[in-house]
């Protein structure tokens, strides 16, 4: 947890130090990469994938806004790289752990058929 939670706060002051006189962006870095309320959600055990995920994409997001022009190929085929291999993740953990349906078990899917039901998050 502690490596996250630094890294996340070296990140807001990167993204800080990288637009010293954009107090808008300033404000929106530390709303969003507040460690301290990371930290009490990590506790908490409210602290999921799919925030970490959320928390990479606006970093990710940030970075895009401030880039030149020239370098955003370069960037948005890494993102793309990144996003097949979480996609990846994804399906490899909701196959090795699939979504009970209590209704496909009791044999009262509607007639939906196969498929029906399962969650993907």
């Amino acid at each position: 947890a502690r490596p996250l939670l630094a890294l996340i706060d070296e990140t807001r002051t990167r993204l800080e130090n990288l637009t010293p006189r954009r107090a808008d962006l300033i404000a929106n870095y530390r709303e969003v990469l507040d460690a301290p309320l990371l930290k009490q959600m990590l506790t908490a055990g409210v602290l999921d994938g799919g925030t970490i995920l959320r928390l990479f994409n606006f970093v990710l997001d940030s970075v895009q806004r401030l880039e030149a022009p020239a370098r955003s190929d370069r960037t948005l085929a890494w993102r793309s790289q990144f996003d097949a291999y979480i996609q990846g993740l994804v399906a490899a953990n909701a196959a090795a752990n699939p979504t009970p349906n209590p209704a496909a078990a009791a044999g009262t899917d509607g007639g939906a058929g196969a498929g029906a039901g399962v969650e993907v998050q």
